[in-house]
């Protein structure tokens, strides 16, 4: 226990030494979303007319239930299934109950301080739960409860069966094998497909730097996509690091970019600001036009207007 509080003081140390500095920032994200200091649980009252004990209460409900039953709502991750597939939450109630009723041993305790302390100050004080990117510290603690219910249950199967072969170890890879299948398929089959995970940003800036990338020449790309997205996205700087870009304010709203005509040129229009291809097109004409939809559902994701040197 000694050593692991040691490694967590060294990989927080940099963030404490920072926080001593900027010390407002240390909670400006929690006062941010939290029900009580961003006015959510007043507003909702007025709103809804609710009381504040029922506010809590369906706030706890859609905590508690987000890995049986409660979708996230959020749209980074936005499953449509629960966050626990059908096996793994049902093992998952089995070692909550089971946790609960041997609560006393050091180990459980802990566990359920780690569990609950992190529903509650991840879940149920903040706006708009189960928002599951606020909960990715419990993971490791939700594969103990699940793991915990799976011991359960196999330790019981011996009690109930008759046979005198291993039961234990049948109930083991009868249920590891379903939850392996479940997830494997729909991560990586269903999910992932979808592209939804991350933004339609996300979704722009990869098929454009992957293009990018394989060029392999010195042109400038004009970003025509402010304010609804920037050159400096995260995606670009890494998928596309050689890449020189700049970004197009929008007509009327900031200086023009300089174009550099001694480099080839690649104009990117976001469909909001398509209408702005005209004037481009116009002042060069000849380029080559390419629409680039999503391969998921076939909507617009950018048009590239390309003039060589």
């Amino acid at each position: 226990l000694l050593i692991l509080l040691g490694a967590a003081l060294v990989v927080v140390a940099p963030l404490l030494f920072h926080h001593v500095d900027h010390p407002d920032a240390l909670f400006s994200r929690p006062r941010q979303v939290s029900i009580f200091a961003s006015g959510w649980l007043a507003r909702e009252q007025e709103i809804t007319g609710h009381s504040a004990a029922s506010l809590m209460l369906q706030q706890f409900w859609k905590s508690i239930s987000a890995f049986n039953y409660t979708l996230d709502p959020t749209f980074w991750y936005r499953p449509d299934i629960p966050l626990l597939d059908l096996v793994s939450g049902a093992l998952f109630v089995l070692g909550l109950l089971w946790t609960l009723a041997h609560c006393r041993r050091p180990a459980n305790g802990l566990l359920l301080l780690w569990f609950w302390l992190a529903l509650i100050l991840g879940w149920v004080v903040t706006e708009n739960p189960p928002s599951s990117q606020r909960m990715t510290v419990v993971a490791p603690a939700l594969a103990l409860l699940v793991s915990l219910g799976l011991n359960w249950l196999a330790r019981l199967a011996p009690r109930v069966s008759r046979l005198t072969f291993d039961v234990s170890r049948i109930t083991y890879y009868a249920l590891l094998v379903p939850i392996v299948i479940l997830n494997l398929h729909y991560y990586f089959r269903v999910y992932t497909p979808t592209r939804v995970y991350g933004n339609p940003n996300s979704e722009v800036a990869t098929e454009l730097s992957r293009y990018l990338a394989r060029q392999n020449d010195d042109c400038v790309v004009y970003f025509y996509a402010p304010p609804f997205m920037y050159w400096g996205f995260g995606t670009f700087r890494f998928m596309a690091s050689g890449v020189a870009g700049v970004d197009a304010p929008p007509v009327g709203e900031g200086e023009p970019p300089e174009i550099d005509p001694s480099r080839g040129m690649h104009f990117v229009f976001l469909p909001e600001r398509l209408g702005e291809l005209e004037i481009v097109r116009a002042r060069y004409p000849g380029g080559l036009e390419t629409p680039v939809y999503s391969i998921v559902d076939e909507r617009l994701l950018y048009v590239l207007y390309e003039v060589g040197r």
